[in-house]
């Protein structure tokens, strides 16, 4: 997972799929998620996946109206294609990837 913040996520999520997860350091349920989603990012090479920690991004936090952590986002050049809130399966993570990302991005 790449780390961002306020000021890098723009960029990266311009070209192709971006998973981006929103956590905290202080969230339970985002320590159970991070496993899953690395899990799930295996399967999708060429998806990118973003870690972004709440605490260090207040601005991007108010910006994408993020009511709750563990939020999961899925950004398809740059737009946002799909949102999650809570702790999800690497069941639901695969299904939603599998969705968004191309056939060739994907390892079977």
């Amino acid at each position: 997972m790449i780390d961002a913040n306020d000021v890098t996520l723009g960029p990266m999520i311009r070209t192709g799929v971006s998973l981006v997860t929103f956590s905290a350091q202080w969230c339970g349920p985002c320590k159970l998620l991070h496993p899953r989603v690395e899990a799930a990012a295996k399967k999708f090479p060429r998806v990118k996946s973003i870690s972004v920690d709440i605490d260090s991004a207040p601005k991007l936090v108010q910006a994408m109206g993020l009511k709750k952590v563990p939020t999961l986002i899925i950004f398809k050049t740059g737009i946002e294609v799909a949102r999650r809130e809570g702790l999800v399966s690497e069941a639901v993570l695969v299904d939603l990837l599998s969705t968004y990302a191309d056939a060739s991005s994907s390892v079977s």
